[in-house]
């Protein structure tokens, strides 16, 4: 039902089933989910808490219906903008299955990097070669709290690639006019604007996050770099040849190529230190979307 789109629906028939048979304790941990999905924290927390208790007391696949109620606990507590307890509570499930079998290592690292624990994070951050852009920026801002300045500028550049809307969505600016086609849902505006809305809670705090990724996109070489990733994927959803799309998909896999990232890292570090004083912030509002992305 809830797949469907009917939370109304979804949440009344968990609560039936809950109702049916109250020492099941996965029930609880689904009514938990749904009311999170609603909006209602403290029910989703007591469902989370009551899950816990009934799967401690009728021994019913325990340690995992306690690790889900807990991964919802700490749900609960970043959407209620508590990172500190959020952390701790995923460090918590995180101790008790270091493969993260729950797959939570990405929220669990905005949790962490919102709570000032950036040396945690830094162990969340997903792989190079398998990350969102959101990521790519969650591991943009990590890494630059660490002092790991050339991974930072790595993964700038790629959330960045991988989301050519996503600094103006970070920053709260119109979103650029780029007249492109989207084939997967991560490069659309609507992507950039979710993942935006989700992280705001903590980067209205540290507004140097996004600026760090103005700044960085500002630098001549990215900022070329970007301009002709714009052209490239505006080009080749006009272009009908085969052979010609083969060459310019070539291309930008050639721009997103990590090793070429890596070897360029230098001159785009020496470009952030000769162009931003000590006090100076990338400029919002006066230079336009053009001075991010060059068409």
């Amino acid at each position: 039902i809830a797949a469907a789109g009917d939370l109304k629906a979804a949440l009344a028939a968990a609560g039936e089933a809950v109702r049916r048979d109250t020492e099941r304790p996965e029930g609880y941990v689904v009514l938990g989910d749904l009311n999170l999905e609603f909006g209602d924290l403290l029910e989703a927390d007591r469902c989370y808490a009551a899950a816990a208790e009934k799967a401690r007391v009728f021994g019913r696949d325990a340690a995992e219906i306690a690790t889900a109620a807990a991964i919802g606990k700490a749900r609960v507590r970043r959407i209620e903008g508590d990172f500190v307890a959020a952390n701790a509570a995923y460090r918590a499930v995180l101790a008790a299955d270091p493969t993260d079998g729950a797959g939570v290592g990405a929220e669990a690292a905005e949790a962490a990097i919102a709570s000032g624990d950036a040396v945690f994070a830094a162990g969340l951050l997903a792989p190079l070669d398998a990350a969102a852009p959101d990521e790519h920026f969650i591991a943009h801002v990590v890494l630059r709290r660490i002092e790991r300045e050339a991974e930072a500028v790595v993964r700038g550049r790629l959330a960045l690639f991988g989301n050519l809307y996503l600094l103006a969505a970070l920053i709260e600016d119109e979103p650029p006019e780029l007249g492109l086609v989207h084939g997967f849902e991560e490069a659309t505006p609507e992507y950039a604007a979710d993942a935006a809305e989700r992280l705001r809670p903590w980067l209205e705090d540290d507004p140097d996050a996004a600026d760090g990724l103005a700044a960085l996109a500002s630098t001549p070489t990215v900022s070329a770099e970007v301009g002709r990733f714009v052209e490239i994927a505006g080009t080749l959803q006009r272009e009908a040849d085969p052979a010609r799309r083969q060459a310019l998909l070539a291309e930008l896999s050639a721009l997103r190529d990590e090793s070429r990232l890596i070897a360029t890292t230098g001159r785009v570090l020496e470009e952030i230190a000769a162009d931003l004083a000590p006090d100076d912030r990338p400029c919002r509002d006066e230079d336009g979307p053009d001075a991010v992305f060059p068409v």
